[in-house]
């Protein structure tokens, strides 16, 4: 197995398109009545439902341009003796990872009473990600390390759980409003790999690399089977051809404030996602074995097509399979925590032309290895009463990002669009992106009752 297969894995992974992230430009539109999902003290004065509204977040914190360089007229990986260890180093983060989120409003009901509002949601969220700690890639490039490696952030995973939502907001006098939301979570899916050992020995022709990590993968509808070596396989898995009951519970807040200190000018705070799933884990494994490779420090990438695109994912899926060999352990509970968000903004309408309005936002999400904030100036227009358009520029974990929005009224309908993005372009014939990079996009529709 060829060392090199985990850089390309690494780079690979920064190609796969997390959570709700529309606030920035949200907040600026004032036809987007879904933003009370961001902060619940944020709502419309009359009542709404909403369905399918849809977002998507994919971000990398290193991008492809860290692990690929020119090199006399072609494309060499960073194992290539052209590239400095120094010049690589450079290039990477202590934790290399990306992760990604989905959420789906199945439906979205609002009911405004007076000073009261009322919101009832149904959503299906999933997350996902990957880690690859720096130790991997300095032993990849030098061929030595000390060991055991620091793997503490080594992993990957995906989960997949329900929500409903109870929201509720009360404006208090004429110029606050506050409002917070409760989620009944439910775990569906989840599934995940982590390395508590990576011990490393160099020999002449090879490193042989002793590998232990656990397994733990939840689903009432299916249970992975043990081949006739008592090896767990995913190949094994035996469903009992029906949903089943939710693996895992759980339970989470948002908070929300909006203020207006005097006409025209608004400010706004709020968190959300502070809570988490206590999941049961009934297929657990645990690896324990060695492998054995050489390198290869002079691999090049001359023709980055297609084809070539399979063929690495192809040996890379080949390998990992034969790395990972799992022998099963009882099943195990395990609480874990959403990735909580904060926003913050402040919006002023200008006296002369209240059509417009301009804002500044910020926000930070966590995530345990590799947390993201930004900070954005937005123009907001809404020059008909059918048409509200946004954009925003600012500067992040990333770098420099964008967004731009928009929200069109027909009749009583309202769809809205919105999306964010950074800059830096993508590997041909792929989607994999050569910088950093953070990606979100949100589709939705409403309907005024």
């Amino acid at each position: 197995m060829n060392k090199s297969f985990i850089l390309i894995a690494a780079a690979l992974l920064s190609a796969v398109t997390m959570g709700a992230q529309s606030f920035s430009e949200g907040f600026l539109l004032k036809d987007y009545y879904r933003i009370s999902s961001d902060n619940p003290a944020i709502t419309p004065d009359h009542d709404y439902i909403s369905i399918g509204e849809f977002r998507s977040n994919v971000r990398n914190n290193v991008g492809a341009a860290a692990f690929l360089y020119p090199y006399e007229g072609r494309v060499v990986t960073a194992l290539h003796s052209s590239v400095s260890a120094q010049k690589f180093a450079d290039g990477l983060k202590p934790v290399n990872a990306f992760d990604g989120g989905i959420k789906y409003n199945l439906v979205s009901y609002g009911i405004a009473r007076g000073k009261n509002f009322h919101t009832f949601e149904l959503n299906a969220r999933a997350v996902y990600g990957v880690s690859v700690p720096y130790d991997i890639f300095k032993f990849a490039k030098l061929g030595s390390s000390e060991t055991p490696l620091n793997l503490e952030a080594m992993g990957l995973g995906a989960k997949m759980y329900a929500e409903l939502v109870y929201g509720y907001s009360r404006k208090i006098g004429d110029k606050l409003s506050i409002g917070a939301r409760g989620k009944l979570l439910a775990g569906l899916y989840g599934a995940d790999y982590s390395f508590n050992r990576f011990d490393i020995e160099t020999g002449v022709d090879a490193y042989t690399a002793t590998i232990e990590g656990n397994l733990n993968l939840t689903s009432t509808s299916y249970k992975i089977h043990p081949d006739e070596n008592g090896i767990l396989s995913l190949t094994n898995l035996k469903s009992k051809g029906k949903l089943g009951m939710p693996s895992g519970a759980g339970l989470a807040l948002d908070f929300g404030v909006e203020y207006t200190p005097v006409e025209n000018l608004v400010l706004a705070a709020s968190i959300t996602d502070l809570g988490g799933l206590l999941w049961y884990y009934g297929n657990a494994g645990a690896s324990s074995g060695e492998i054995s490779f050489a390198g290869v420090k002079d691999m090049a990438i001359t023709d980055f097509n297609e084809n070539g695109l399979k063929k690495i994912t192809d040996d890379l899926k080949n390998q990992a399979l034969e790395a990972i060999k799992l022998h099963s352990v009882q099943g195990k509970t395990k609480f874990e925590m959403l990735q909580y968000q904060v926003n913050a903004g402040v919006k002023y309408s200008m006296p002369f032309y209240k059509a417009l309005t301009v804002g500044v936002t910020g926000r930070y999400m966590y995530n345990k290895y590799t947390p993201y904030w930004d900070s954005r100036f937005g123009i907001a227009v809404n020059p008909l009463s059918w048409l509200d358009v946004t954009g925003n520029i600012g500067y992040g974990a990333y770098g420099i990002v964008w967004g731009a929005g928009a929200s069109v009224r027909v009749l009583r309908f309202r769809i809205n669009a919105m999306m964010q993005n950074g800059f830096g372009g993508t590997l041909p014939y792929s989607s994999i992106p050569l910088l950093a990079n953070n990606k979100v996009l949100t589709v939705g529709l409403t309907y005024d009752l």
